[in-house]
């Protein structure tokens, strides 16, 4: 079955097995999904911004020189 996004004139498939959702029901997903989204986001961002521990640069520094020597 198919349904037409009105905004964006995207048509979206569903399986047959999935019911039809509502307008409201189907605006609350989208911004319990966006907020999830912007939740996971910051935490990322905050493990992203840690410094690197000293013994994985270590690691890339001495497979980066078995690279080397290969050569």
């Amino acid at each position: 079955m198919t349904t037409t996004d009105r905004k964006t004139q995207v048509k979206r498939t569903r399986p047959a097995s999935q019911p039809a959702r509502s307008s409201a029901r189907e605006a609350a997903d989208d911004l319990i999904q966006r907020a999830i989204g912007e939740q996971l986001k910051a935490e990322f961002d905050a493990v992203a911004q840690q410094p690197v521990p000293d013994r994985f640069t270590e690691l890339l520094r001495r497979l980066e020189e078995q690279e080397r020597q290969k050569k």
